[in-house]
């Protein structure tokens, strides 16, 4: 949307027509640019309002439409100023964070070359322009003549905003999100198997007690003050006690259900993450793939080769972790419960209508699907 003009210097050979804008009953003087900016607002709609001083021009125009019209209408602003001109005019502004979606938006425009490309904004409210742009079902950019280029004089000389020193620590903190998120779903399937285990089968008590762990003084305990053992035991797993490697274990090793060899090392990676902020300070993720070795689960993602093992060790015996790092993990994890499921369900006939795991994809534990 342009202003009224005669000429141009220089004019693009591939520049479209920018014929003048008409405003029906628009007077003499009157901002006609501005009136033509929100000529189609109607009662019932929510309008984005943009920033500078273009925008503010369309502003005003509303505010008298409003006026006038007696128009029923919800006004987002794109900043603070703008915000804060509206409510001086009278408009009804409303938080951008309360509506979803905005009918009509306009705003003003920095440059527009002849061939109608547009540059918009690189000041500070280019953030919520952007934003509520982003949900608007009609964007108006309003360009008076002096704003008409025939090639950029901003670009060349513009400094590119960089996000690469801010990438790396962004990706990392992705990874360490999906593998930890991954392995508290996989600890709680874990919980949840053996709960269901020891309802379906009690005789089970008596493998657990071969572990020393938590789980077999539990057993002892509760026998000993001649209470059930099963019944104790459920008490203690849906409590909040720090466990998670002993119920892995009486699972896996006394239950003799089936884990990957990888599973111990994500779930160490973990527990290094969260507790020694990602420094294998006592060598302990060194240990585990010195002696994984070329050990490696034998039903495997078609995302990832056989043979795959993406965790490694940089300088300061400091994790690497990124994306892909915990995208592996989060699809390695996904496939034990399958197979865990499988395993479990047979060897204790649990029953497949009561029988649900979580899912652990992508999607639900906030990454994204392929």
């Amino acid at each position: 949307m342009t202003e009224p003009r005669q000429t141009h210097p220089n004019p693009s050979p591939h520049a479209p027509p920018l014929e003048a804008v008409t405003i029906p009953g628009c007077a003499p003087g009157a901002d006609g640019l501005a009136l033509a900016a929100v000529a189609q607002v109607r009662s019932g709609m929510v309008v984005g309002m943009g920033t500078g001083r273009t925008a503010a021009r369309a502003v005003r125009a509303l505010a008298h439409r409003y006026k006038e019209e007696k128009l029923d209408i919800d006004c987002v602003s794109t900043s603070a100023a703008t915000e804060t001109l509206a409510k001086e005019l009278g408009l009804p502004t409303v938080p951008f964070a309360d509506i979803e979606l905005v009918d009509y938006l306009f705003d003003g425009a920095n440059e527009v070359d002849f061939q109608l490309r547009m540059l918009k904004g690189h000041h500070g409210a280019i953030t919520r322009q952007r934003l509520v742009a982003e949900v608007s079902k009609r964007c108006v950019y309003l360009a008076a003549e002096d704003k008409l280029v025939q090639r950029s004089a901003t670009l060349p000389t513009s400094s590119p905003v960089s996000n690469e020193r801010f990438n790396g620590v962004a990706y990392r903190s992705f990874g360490i999100f999906l593998l930890c998120r991954s392995v508290d779903v996989y600890n709680w399937y874990c919980r949840e198997t053996l709960k269901l285990a020891l309802k379906t089968d009690p005789i089970i008590i008596a493998s657990l007690q071969k572990a020393e762990s938590r789980i077999a003084r539990e057993i002892s305990k509760a026998v000993k003050q001649q209470r059930n053992p099963v019944d104790a035991l459920t008490k203690l797993l849906d409590g909040k006690s720090s466990m998670d490697w002993a119920v892995r274990d009486a699972v896996h090793e006394r239950l003799n259900v089936v884990q990957d060899p990888e599973t111990e090392l994500i779930c160490l990676c973990r527990n290094v993450l969260v507790h020694r902020r990602g420094y294998d300070e006592f060598d302990q993720v060194a240990e585990a793939l010195k002696n994984l070795g070329t050990k490696r689960a034998q039903i495997y993602s078609v995302a990832h080769p056989a043979g795959h093992m993406p965790i490694s060790l940089g300088p300061n015996r400091l994790l690497t972790m990124d994306g892909n790092v915990g995208l592996w993990a989060c699809d390695f994890l996904h496939n034990q419960i399958h197979l865990m499921d499988q395993n479990f369900s047979h060897v204790y006939k649990l029953p497949t209508k009561r029988w649900r795991p979580r899912p652990i994809g992508r999607a639900w534990i906030g990454g994204t699907d392929a």
